[in-house]
Parts: structure tokens; C-alpha cells; sequence
């Protein structure tokens, strides 16, 4: 058995493909309790519930080159093998490029968290507070390392699920399926063209190029990793856009901010089993916390293989305080989701599926450099 342990670079422990696929699920799934339905919508129309599916199948392009080039560099993440595959130059330029773009996502979505909490359960709690205590917490799980962070996601990915699934089933009663008619929304072509740029909705599934250095058994492993990181994130983020645009008429989807909150408002079981936003919102508060962890835990440890240190550590508090002066100094929600969904993840879309593609495709040209060498 090939053991990555970590990789040559930072000697973190080992985690197996469950947590790994984990750890990515935790880090995708967060949006679908924001706009991300009201988004799909507006792309989609009343086909909006296929983006996420359709979405995810174009994204296996990038993904199944990426799987490739960890199964041949075990132990190595992404810029370790664009180093030794494409020269010390390149490695510089893809892992800051990444790293800002892991900086980008964690400032708009903390900043889109915290407004939607501060707006629709606590608006007597200033935004700042709410940032602050996600840091905090989000701080302490990322300096735990990898074997930790993987286990926490695993137990979180599970319980997020399950809970989705929950208030999906039980929000039944309002479900009209006459809402996905014209079963082609926009029409073909814009339809079309929605779901190669919503592959962007699974950027953070590159963070598996990060992670699967970790891996006990790479060779075997990351593809299972890939494969149910994808699947799952695929699945939570189509049962929100389903359950919402079938709960929900199209004009109306398209005012409301966070409508998967708006639906366990709607749920009524009996007189002694009301308020399960309740419950929606311990859960909104874990989902942002662990996404925010693994932000920065992935961006530690892209910047510090970027720069060649021997340890990523000390750079978690460094980018948490930069995600976080990033986010308070975006002035509103709107502006947070107009970066986030049309600038951020539209261009971003490019490194996510150009970065993989390119490597691979020079690794079938060139000889890799020693190892080492390319770092």
C-alpha cells in the first residue's frame, strides 16, 4: 500500500476517502442554505432544478484529470505537481491564483451568512459579532489539522444531509409540480449555456487537489473520494433548488433571499412541534463555521506549498483575518452575492477547469521533473 502521508511537505496525519470526500462536501454544500436557489432560477427559470445536475456532469471533465494527476503523484497536492510537471514559475502563479480565489469565496460567503442571520433571525445582533464568533470558532478547527477537520466533516456532511432531506420531505404538502413547466426554462441554448458556466457552483470540489495528499491509500482512493465528494454535493445542492422551485412560483422564488429558511417556516406538524426554522438555523450556523474552517485550512496549506515553507500554521490566522476585513469592507448582502455568483465563481470557473485540464495535459508531454526539483 502507497501511503501519502501528507506528502514530503507538512507530515499532517492521514485521513481515508470518506473524510476526504467529506471535507470537500462541507466545503460545497453551505451555499445551497443561502441564494444559491434564488440564483439557479434566475438562470434556469423553472428548468433551474437540472443546472445542479447537468452542472455536475460537465464538471467531471476537469475532475477526472485531476483524479489522474493525484493517483500518479501520491503524497503530492496540486501545486506540488504543477512544480514538478510544469516548473517552479507555474506552481507560483496557479497556488496564488487559488489561494486569492479560496480568500475571495470565504469572504463573500461569511459576509453572505452573517447578513442573512442578521436580517431573517437576529436582527438585533450586529453583522460584525456574528462574523467575529464564526472566526473564532472556524480558527480553532483549522489549526487541528487535517485528521481532525476530516472527521468533524464527516459527521457534519452526514447530519447536513439528512437534515435537508428532512425538511425536504416534510415540506411535501406545499410541493407543486406544475412549477417546472416550460420544462426548458430559457430554452436550450441559454439553458445549455447555464450549465457549463454553473459547473462554477462546484469550484470548491477542486479543493480535493489540496486534501487528496493526505490520503492512506492515494492510488486507490481519490477516485472514490472524487466520485462521492461530486455525487453528494450534486445531490444536496439538486434536492434544494428541487424542493424550493416546487414550493415556490418562479416570480416569486426570485425575491426570496434565503427560501430554504422560508420553507421550515411552513412546516406545521402539531401544536407542540412548531419553529423548526429553529433547527435550520443550528444547522445554517455549523454549515458556515465548517465551510469557513476548511477555507482556511486549505488556504494555509495552498500558500505555504506555493512559497515553499515548511509549515502552514502559522498562515491560517493570517488569511482568516484577511477573509475577514474582505468581508466587512463588502457594503451589503446584494453585493456579496453579485461578487460571489457573477464575478468570483463566473471568471473563477476558468482556473477550476483550466488548472487540472492543463497540467494533465502537459504531464502527457513532458518528463516530470525530480522530486523536488520543480518546488
Amino acid at each position: 500500500m502507497t501511503i501519502g502521508a501528507g506528502g514530503t511537505r507538512f507530515p499532517d496525519g492521514h485521513i481515508d476517502w470518506i473524510e476526504a470526500a467529506a471535507i470537500i462536501v462541507a466545503y460545497t454544500i453551505a451555499k445551497a442554505f443561502l441564494v444559491f436557489p434564488e440564483r439557479m432560477v434566475r438562470d434556469g427559470i423553472t428548468a433551474g432544478w437540472t443546472i445542479p445536475i447537468f452542472s455536475a456532469l460537465v464538471s467531471i471533465l476537469w475532475l477526472y484529470p485531476l483524479v489522474l494527476l493525484l493517483e500518479s503523484h501520491p503524497g503530492k497536492n496540486l501545486v506540488e505537481i504543477t512544480g514538478l510537471v510544469a516548473g517552479r514559475t507555474a506552481a507560483i502563479l496557479f497556488g496564488m491564483i487559488y489561494g486569492i480565489y479560496i480568500l475571495g469565496i470565504g469572504a463573500t460567503v461569511s459576509r453572505e451568512i452573517a447578513s442573512a442571520l442578521n436580517v431573517v433571525v437576529l436582527p438585533l445582533t450586529p453583522t460584525t459579532a456574528l462574523m467575529i464568533i464564526g472566526l473564532i470558532v472556524s480558527l480553532y478547527i483549522a489549526y487541528q489539522g487535517v485528521e481532525v477537520l476530516g472527521r468533524l466533516c464527516a459527521i457534519h456532511a452526514v447530519g447536513t444531509i439528512a437534515v435537508m432531506v428532512l425538511l425536504s420531505l416534510m415540506s411535501s404538502r406545499s410541493w407543486d409540480a406544475r412549477q417546472f413547466f416550460p420544462l426548458l426554462g430559457p430554452g436550450a441554448g441559454r439553458l445549455g449555456a447555464a450549465y457549463i458556466v454553473r459547473q462554477s457552483i462546484y469550484g470548491e470540489v477542486l479543493g480535493l487537489g489540496i486534501v487528496g495528499a493526505y490520503l492512506r491509500n492515494p492510488r486507490e482512493e481519490t477516485g472514490k473520494a472524487a466520485r462521492w465528494s461530486l455525487g453528494a454535493s450534486a445531490f444536496a445542492l439538486t434536492l434544494t433548488a428541487l424542493t424550493v422551485g416546487m414550493v415556490f412560483p418562479y416570480p416569486a422564488l426570485v425575491r426570496v433571499a434565503v427560501p430554504f429558511l422560508r420553507i421550515s417556516r411552513y412546516i406545521f406538524i402539531g401544536r407542540f412541534l412548531q419553529r423548526l426554522d429553529a433547527l435550520f438555523v443550528v444547522v445554517w450556523l455549523g454549515v458556515g463555521v465548517m465551510k469557513t474552517a476548511v477555507g482556511h485550512y486549505l488556504g494555509a496549506v495552498t500558500l505555504a506549498t506555493t512559497f515553499n515553507l515548511k509549515t502552514y500554521k502559522p498562515l491560517i490566522a493570517p488569511i482568516a483575518v484577511v477573509s475577514f476585513a474582505a468581508g466587512r469592507l463588502i457594503p451589503d448582502y446584494s453585493t456579496a452575492i453579485i461578487l460571489d455568483f457573477d464575478i468570483l465563481r463566473t471568471y473563477g470557473t476558468i482556473l477550476v477547469a483550466g488548472w487540472p485540464i492543463s497540467i494533465y495535459i502537459l504531464s502527457r508531454f513532458t518528463r516530470p521533473e525530480k522530486e523536488g526539483g520543480g518546488q
